[in-house]
């Protein structure tokens, strides 16, 4: 329920979309004018807040954990398979 400012320089910028404002984090100025911004405009903050709702459902943490146990599956499939041929 709180909107978010984070850095446009690494993957947490990808995670965000449009559900956060992005700013340099090595440019106070920036970071100072975002946070003025949430605080003086009530329709920007409202409108992060809700998009930021919408967002973190395509983070949930089964799909995560399903995603994973394929990937680490598939990893260790391919590990036998040329573990097989080896010997």
């Amino acid at each position: 329920g709180c909107p978010v400012i984070t850095s446009n320089g690494s993957a947490c910028a990808e995670v965000a979309g449009d559900a956060a404002l992005l700013v340099d984090p090595h440019r106070p100025v920036e970071i100072e004018n975002a946070m003025q911004r949430i605080i003086e405009n009530r329709q920007d903050r409202e409108a992060l807040i809700e998009r930021g709702r919408r967002r973190r459902m395509s983070f949930q943490w089964q799909q995560s954990a399903e995603q994973h146990l394929e990937v680490f599956s598939q990893a260790i499939s391919r590990h036998k398979q040329r573990s097989s041929k080896e010997h």
